[in-house]
């Protein structure tokens, strides 16, 4: 939501109205759809009802769809855009865009720790909501409410510095993950695999 001044206001509206509950995200982390209009400064958002297991996975199959879900997240949609196509004035963007046009060039990620991001997190450091089970991160040990501070040598301020750093490793790739629990540093190494 922190595309544009107006966004988190829009939809905590929206969602007043449809009856849903919003949890606004100002930072965006570069990973789905609203990037490439994010680089060329048009405000833009993803709407993300938050991780699961089978999130992007073969595993996410039709009978796991959550019906009335989907209903309440198509009512908050239709409440902001019945609002933006009333208003007259465009939403005020914030940041710039990039001059060079932006590039969606940069190699995905290829493999998989197994951990699941806390998207509402501010940081420092990568809190993990949920550990897929069988994961290498599982295995290593690591668990819901970790915060993961540093990939081998690698600070990890945030969940997009935690992706950009995922995007570097192959799978068998043994890294060391230290993380805070409970108050306590602490490191684990695991294995990454393809994903």
């Amino acid at each position: 939501s922190g595309s544009a001044r107006e966004w988190e206001h829009i939809f905590r509206g929206a969602g007043y109205v449809a009856g849903v509950s919003i949890k606004p995200v100002a930072d965006d982390f570069g990973s789905s759809d609203q990037t490439s209009f994010l680089e060329r400064g048009v405000p833009a958002v993803q709407l993300f009802s938050g991780p699961n297991a089978d999130y992007h996975r073969p595993s996410d199959t039709a009978d796991k769809i959550d019906f009335e879900g989907m209903v309440q997240v198509a009512s908050v949609v239709k409440e902001a855009i019945e609002y933006l196509a009333s208003r007259p004035e465009p939403l005020q963007a914030v940041g710039s865009a990039d001059s060079t046009g932006g590039s969606t060039d940069a190699p995905g990620r290829r493999v998989l720790l197994g951990t699941v991001p806390d998207f509402a997190f501010a940081g420092p450091g990568v809190r993990l909501s949920d550990v897929i089970a069988g994961s290498p991160a599982q295995r290593a040990g690591l668990k819901a409410g970790d915060v993961i501070v540093r990939l081998n040598n690698s600070a990890i301020a945030d969940l997009e510095n935690f992706s950009r750093t995922l995007k570097t490793l192959h799978a068998g790739d043994r890294v060391t993950v230290v993380f805070v629990r409970a108050g306590r540093e602490q490191a684990v190494t695991a294995t990454v695999v393809a994903r």
